[in-house]
């Protein structure tokens, strides 16, 4: 019987050598931390994860080699570096993107362990909607709380933040989707999406982020640097950019901007092979399936060639005093200006106007463009403008120009013969007080200094001085 005793005994001291030597070092020792004032605060697992960390003591608190877990224990912990400090009474955040490890909405466990993986602080984390965090109502205490929108980063005691919208918002970017193709070209599938900007300006759109029907799961992230010029169209294919593909059988195509605002989406219907779902005319709310898919360029109903007769459109009165420009269309059809512009004393950038999508002037129809500087352009921010100034009495050449840069049509109001230049003030016409330079006929005639009429005909107009505007 005695050895069996003595067999038993050391069977024993056996089983538990070998239990100890099982224990992971990663896992939390039975023992607690000698770390004292130092807790977990706040906790988000919905939208981008994070975790607060709050020091209670009076004496900063060195992190290094410190670690963060989740209910998965050390498979994805995080280790704080060298550097990392908390100050006295203050509070530390990491985020998802710092640690690997994800916080699930549905409940998970937070845990940080000193550098000899002894327990500083855990907290069972329950269910939460996204927008919600799990805060300590008091910094430090005991009991908890789910709060909407948190105090990320700071005390529990000050007003949550302001909780994110579940949908995004609306983009202030002028930029358009303008064509979709999602059906196959001779079998082979070319799937492409092109951006228009219709405004008179180039457009940043580093970081705009392209997406079909699944969202975020494939989606493209235009990249740095990228810019679509005034009037100008951008194309981006398949394979060669977005990974996503478009359905022939009908998709939806959005496109968000850099802060995930809504800048446009459109939602296409099925096609058949070779064909793609444009606006037609370019920019305009009007949508159509085109046979004949036109990548880059200007977008025109099947079996249809581009008319516009941009050579009808005529400067027909420009007035410095109330500071507007007006165009007139000499042809009997209406024509669509769209990416037509006018350029003032040969700038390009600040002093460049550009038609948006869609601008129509009718037969023998009149369009004026008002200065951002006049009284119109403050009280109706609807109409036309153009962001530069005019004057009534300074030498100033206006030009007017096709989409593709062919000049269509110039008014200058100084004598090159005399020397002056482009905005001096003793130039020869001045209009000042006195009315327009206007054509004595309608998109045709010279130009005379005469009365008022705009958007009607200078027919009605009289001549304030005889002389002849020549250059």
């Amino acid at each position: 019987m005695k050895t069996i005793s003595i067999f038993m005994t050391a069977a024993a001291f056996l089983a538990a050598i070998s239990l100890t030597g099982c224990k992971d070092d990663n896992e939390p020792g039975s023992e607690p931390s000698e770390v004292q004032g130092l807790f977990i605060n706040e906790i988000c697992s919905g939208g981008t994860d994070w975790i607060e960390f709050y020091n209670a003591g009076e004496t900063e608190i060195n992190l290094a080699g410190y670690h963060v877990q989740d209910n998965k224990g050390a498979e994805e912990e995080y280790t704080f570096l060298s550097n990392a400090r908390i100050a006295a009474k203050g509070f530390l955040v990491i985020e998802e993107g710092d640690f690997s490890f994800g916080i699930s909405g549905s409940g998970d466990a937070i845990t940080i362990l000193d550098a000899s993986y002894a327990k500083i602080d855990e907290v069972i984390v329950p269910a939460m909607e996204d927008g919600s965090t799990y805060a300590r109502t008091e910094d430090g205490g005991s009991s908890w709380a789910i709060v909407q929108g948190g105090t990320k980063g700071r005390s529990n005691a000050g007003e949550p933040d302001n909780v994110e919208p579940d949908t995004p918002g609306e983009a202030d970017s002028p930029i358009l989707i303008n064509e979709v193709q999602g059906a196959t070209i001779d079998g082979v599938q070319t799937d492409f999406i092109e951006l228009y900007n219709p405004s008179a300006a180039d457009v940043d759109i580093s970081g705009y982020i392209l997406q079909d029907d699944k969202g975020a799961e494939e989606e493209y992230v235009v990249p740095d640097g990228t810019v679509i010029e005034a009037g100008s169209m951008m194309v981006f294919y398949k394979d060669e950019t977005f990974v996503f593909g478009l359905s022939g059988s009908g998709d939806m195509v959005t496109v968000l901007d850099a802060n995930g605002d809504t800048v446009d989406s459109i939602e296409y219907p099925d096609m058949e092979d070779g064909s793609s779902y444009a606006r037609i005319p370019d920019g305009s709310d009007n949508w159509s399936v085109c046979t004949e898919p036109t990548p880059g360029l200007s977008n025109v109903a099947s079996g249809e060639e581009e008319t516009a007769d941009y050579d009808a459109i005529k400067l027909n009165e420009l007035n410095g005093n109330d500071k507007f420009i007006e165009l007139y269309n000499t042809s009997d059809a209406e024509v669509n200006i769209s990416g037509m512009y006018f350029v003032k004393d040969d700038e390009t950038e600040d002093s460049r106007f550009t038609a948006g999508a869609g601008t129509v002037i009718p037969a023998h129809g009149f369009l004026t463009i008002w200065s951002e500087k006049s009284d119109m352009a403050e009280t109706n921010p609807e109409l036309p403008i153009f962001e530069f100034g005019l004057s009534a009495d300074k030498s100033v050449k206006i030009e007017l120009f096709a989409p593709d840069g062919t000049s269509v049509d110039v008014f200058k109001n100084l004598s090159e013969a005399l020397g002056e230049t482009w905005g001096e003030d003793d130039g020869m016409f001045d209009s000042k007080d006195k009315g327009s330079f206007a054509r004595e006929a309608d998109g045709s005639g010279d130009w005379y200094i005469m009365t008022v009429t705009e958007g009607e005909s200078n027919a009605s107009a009289e001549k304030v001085e005889d002389q002849k505007i020549e250059w």
